[in-house]
């Protein structure tokens, strides 16, 4: 479903990505949908795919940050639009820093949720 774009972008922005999550508490990765995926607590919070880089975890308020300051938009899969799951696009896996603190959000907001 949310394959990425140009996947000779992905073996760099998952690099990247595992570089800057897989050191925080309780985060695994592994595929699915067929995209590199991050779970914080067993919760989904991220993907690698379509334009670059899906968060999974946003809070409405949070989404809407994004959009603005990101130009990001509602993820669209098999021509369905998935609201709850926001979408930036990466350039290449150096763009990633500049989204650290939204990805940070997605986690918490995972591991939140992971909580109870």
């Amino acid at each position: 479903m949310p394959a990425l774009n140009d996947a000779t972008k992905g073996p760099e922005i998952q690099a990247a990505m595992d570089q800057l999550v897989l050191a925080w508490p309780d985060t695994t990765s592994s595929k699915m949908f067929g995209s590199q995926s991050y779970r914080a607590g067993g919760v989904l919070f991220a993907l690698i795919g379509g334009e670059g880089l899906i968060l999974t975890k946003l809070l409405d308020e949070q989404r809407k940050l994004a959009a603005r300051d990101h130009d990001a938009h509602a993820f669209v899969g098999r021509g369905k639009v998935v609201p709850a799951w926001i979408e930036f696009s990466l350039p290449s896996a150096d763009a990633l820093g500049s989204l650290e603190s939204m990805v940070r959000l997605a986690y918490e907001n995972a591991l939140a949720e992971a909580a109870g």
